[in-house]
């Protein structure tokens, strides 16, 4: 991982905000091109552990190629 464990929630706060308010915001490599497939690996698990403080249940895993 190329970023801080504090850049990673600050990034997951941001994106976490972003997607409570339905506010669109750029790509976090835009911003971060330093971000490496286990940064936003890291990233999204900050955001699942969100989800389900928040009361969602994970009930699946969906799979895609980007």
């Amino acid at each position: 991982m190329s970023l801080s464990p504090q850049s990673i929630e600050s990034l997951a706060d941001h994106v976490w905000t972003a997607q409570r308010t339905t506010t669109p915001i750029p790509m976090l490599t835009i911003d971060h091109p330093e971000l490496s497939v286990d940064d936003g690996y890291a990233i999204q698990a900050a955001l699942r552990q969100r989800y389900l403080a928040a009361g969602h249940r994970h009930i699946g895993w969906k799979a895609g190629l980007t």
